[in-house]
């Protein structure tokens, strides 16, 4: 880790490195919160103090160690087949034969109006039980779908990681590398009306949170070759999808910090092969809800993934609207009753860390 103070002509600015293999994006909210906190706080003249500390990095990968060895993880793997399935989604590819390299990666940008932005985040969100995921996914397997001709999408999902495993287990102020990745196959096939396709995704992805911080154990750390076979053995997808939240800001008090544009061209290496097809990032940038789709320009055209993008914006709209008609059939089916210990878990994951 390296912090550099720099003086310039426009504004003063603290530049902050450290690798991403010990960094996720969650570790950064809480780095750069901690450090407003001090500065603030140093700056009144008092005393420095912050919260407790949480579980350290290494009591959760030894964790994760043990629980990769038991049986019960076992139990897991009739979803992911079940669910995966054995046939490839290939998208459509301008130039065939093209290379993926990082080298010819480039990304094109949408975004959703300010006042979209406001009524999805304030209204839609909440009716769909703060699962902003769901409404996302169910537009981006439309969009996909209307590309391939199919009515499923595979999607790459990368996410925190920071499940609440155990009780005794609390990642809310941690930092490290968390951030876990999982397939998974959405499909709308039968569902007639964009409420029934959302209503579709919500079931499934509500069904994905359950099984998936089994996935990287199966796959990465079985004990059992047969397991981890089993799973490299199914179509990897070829596009990725991650909503990252509110990431404009060092934390919602809005007190002065903010996190500075930079060039990403140097973070890896142009002779490095892209793992996906496309990658798409989204999230809040100031006031509107924005998604950045990467991809290579050996591999499509800018119009193409363009109109890809434009696209997913429209079925976003109209999956916003079928929200809203969603939410009194919601509202009607009796909550769940959480005990004491899986509330307290879920107030910290959702006052700290949100999305990825």
């Amino acid at each position: 880790m390296r912090v550099v103070y720099v003086q310039l002509r426009e504004q003063d600015a603290l530049a902050v490195i450290v690798h991403h293999l010990v960094m996720d994006g969650v570790s950064w909210r809480i780095l750069l919160g901690d450090m407003e906190t001090v500065y603030d706080q140093l700056k009144a003249g008092g005393p420095v103090h912050l919260p407790p500390k949480t579980s350290s990095f290494r009591q959760w990968a030894r964790y994760l160690e043990e629980q990769a060895s038991t049986p019960q993880l076992a139990s897991h793997m009739a979803y992911w087949t079940q669910m995966l399935g054995d046939a490839p989604i290939l998208l459509p590819v301008d130039f065939e034969g093209g290379a993926n390299l990082e080298r010819d990666a480039t990304s094109v940008s949408v975004a959703l109006e300010e006042q979209e932005t406001g009524s999805i985040l304030h209204t839609v969100v909440p009716a769909l039980g703060g699962d902003i995921d769901a409404l996302l996914l169910a537009a981006l397997t439309r969009s996909l779908g209307d590309w391939c001709g199919t009515d499923e999408a595979l999607i790459e999902l990368e996410w925190h990681g920071r499940d609440a495993l155990a009780a005794h287990l609390d990642t809310t102020r941690t930092i490290g590398w968390f951030t876990s990745l999982c397939p998974v196959r959405l499909s709308i096939r039968n569902a007639h009306r964009s409420i029934d396709k959302l209503a579709s995704v919500l079931r499934q992805m509500k069904e994905l949170r359950i099984h998936r911080a089994s996935y990287p154990l199966l796959r990465y750390q079985s004990a059992n070759p047969d397991l981890y076979a089993r799973l490299a053995g199914h179509p990897r997808p070829e596009v990725s999808f991650n909503y990252l939240g509110r990431f404009d800001s060092v934390d919602p008090g809005h007190r002065g910090w903010r996190i500075a544009p930079a060039d990403d061209a140097l973070q890896r290496s142009p002779r490095n092969h892209r793992s996906c097809l496309i990658e798409v990032n989204g999230g809040v940038a100031g006031t509107r809800l924005t998604f950045d789709w990467h991809f290579s320009t050996g591999v499509h055209r800018i119009e193409t993934i363009s109109m890809l993008a434009g696209n997913f914006l429209d079925h976003v709209r109209t999956f916003a609207v079928a929200a809203r008609e969603l939410a009194p059939e919601r509202s009607a089916q009796p909550n769940p009753v959480l005990v004491p210990t899986e509330r307290r878990t879920l107030d910290r994951i959702a006052g700290r860390i949100g999305h990825t």
